[in-house]
């Protein structure tokens, strides 16, 4: 990641792109790791998700997962564990939201703060996706015309905070790996990362 990553505005409101001016200037102390993954080994083979969500601003983990269930209504909490990369240090996640429970097909994302940054301030990371319950468990939907899994949660969930009053803007990371779900498909983002302003107050 650099200060060449590509940024992609919402039309929706000036705020918003006064937002993305704002933080696509000099980052002082914000540099995540792009995916998630199932140990700490930190290798291309032990990523399983592409990091493609961040809470900004007064983006604190329990701010993240209060604006997620408020406004998404991702409220269950059952879910595999996985690891996020923050400076090269990796920490097992914090929390996970979905819209509906392991035994169905779901909107799903885990999250994670990272350091506070004088740019953005306080930053959670997550990986939003949808997943579809398969004969072998979850599966990330394959990489179509809407786009992936990991594509269509991270838009479900933009679009509900943009719904509730929740700037955004997002910029290219290029993390787009494929990933072979259980079921055979392959997954992969479009190597996009929304940006969303949290609010102070929580709802």
């Amino acid at each position: 990641m650099s200060n060449g990553w590509s940024v992609r505005i919402s039309l929706a409101a000036v705020v918003v792109a006064a937002a993305a001016v704002f933080a696509a200037g000099a980052r002082s102390d914000f540099r995540p790791g792009m995916y998630t993954h199932g140990s700490c080994a930190g290798t291309a083979a032990s990523r399983i998700d592409p990091v493609n969500f961040v809470f900004w601003d007064w983006g604190t983990a329990d701010r993240a997962v209060n604006q997620t269930r408020a406004h998404a209504g991702w409220n269950d909490t059952s879910g595999s564990s996985q690891y996020f990369f923050d400076h090269g240090i990796c920490s097992a996640m914090t929390a996970q939201r979905a819209s509906s429970g392991t035994l169905s097909s779901r909107f799903h994302i885990r999250l994670h703060p990272i350091h506070w940054d004088a740019t953005l301030r306080w930053t959670t990371i997550g990986d939003a996706h949808h997943e579809d319950l398969t004969y072998c468990g979850h599966a990330v939907d394959s990489n179509g015309a809407n786009g992936s899994g990991f594509d269509q949660g991270r838009r479900e969930l933009r679009m509900r905070l943009e719904s509730g009053g929740h700037g955004w803007y997002s910029e290219f990371w290029g993390n787009t790996q494929n990933f072979q779900q259980c079921d055979g498909d392959y997954a992969g983002s479009d190597g996009y990362t929304v940006f969303s302003r949290a609010h102070e107050v929580n709802h």
